[in-house]
């Protein structure tokens, strides 16, 4: 990264634009930089009253998604 870029990424912030709760402890959540501004998820898993992201989800789509077809079964909890 350029010197530019390394700033803008810095300055940014992050936009939530969807949150889907999926359970109790499970929600998916849509967000954004104001910098790329390119959407991306992250699933967050509750644990002992600690709201944790759960990388496993990000290699088990192929896009931004909400829809249901999204796998979010319990393999996939810590």
């Amino acid at each position: 990264l350029d010197g530019e870029e390394r700033r803008d990424y810095r300055e940014a912030t992050i936009n939530i634009h969807q949150v889907k709760p999926v359970s109790d402890s499970v929600s998916v959540i849509i967000y954004s930089n104001s910098f790329k501004k390119d959407h991306d998820t992250l699933k967050v898993v509750k644990v002992n009253d600690e709201w944790l992201v759960d990388f496993k989800y990000l290699f088990q789509h192929s896009s931004d998604t909400l829809e249901t077809n999204v796998s979010l079964n319990a393999d996939s909890l810590p």
